[in-house]
């Protein structure tokens, strides 16, 4: 169950941080 979690945060980092790079 906690590895869903962690997974899902560093999903959640990884399409915040294309965004962001994208953006810029």
């Amino acid at each position: 169950m906690m590895l869903k979690v962690i997974l899902y945060a560093y999903f959640q980092g990884v399409t915040s941080g294309r965004k962001i790079a994208s953006m810029t």
